[in-house]
């Protein structure tokens, strides 16, 4: 499977920053940016429903850690199904690659403009 990543620049340094701020403060970034990936978690289930309609409802965004935000399939393989041996990389083909490539430009405007908010919301604490 294809390794694909949208690289926001200054990252390290928001992270690095996000450590040193308020719990308050890192829950209200965590929940910007589940709500970021969740615009193409919603383009990657509309890809997916024509296969599968449980699986497509099984794409849900995911923080794994400070700075890596997924969309994941969260349902486990269905043992009683029969299911092509190749179905998940079909998916990645068909639907995860293509709404991360459709939605990359949006993304960055979208995380461009939360590093924008963050600035503003320090700004206005201090």
């Amino acid at each position: 499977m294809a390794d694909v990543t949208v690289r926001v620049a200054g990252a390290p340094q928001l992270l690095r920053l996000i450590a040193e701020s308020d719990a308050e403060t890192a829950a209200w970034l965590r929940g910007e940016l589940v709500s970021i990936a969740e615009k193409v978690a919603v383009d990657v289930r509309g890809r997916y429903a024509p296969y599968s309609q449980p699986g497509a409802a099984g794409v849900k965004p995911k923080l794994t850690g400070p700075g890596r935000l997924l969309v994941v399939q969260t349902l486990r393989k269905s043992r009683g199904l029969r299911r092509r041996k190749n179905f998940g990389p079909l998916m990645m083909d068909r639907a995860f690659l293509p709404a991360l490539d459709d939605n990359r430009e949006l993304v960055d405007a979208e995380a461009a403009a939360l590093l924008e908010r963050l600035r503003i919301k320090w700004k206005e604490e201090k």
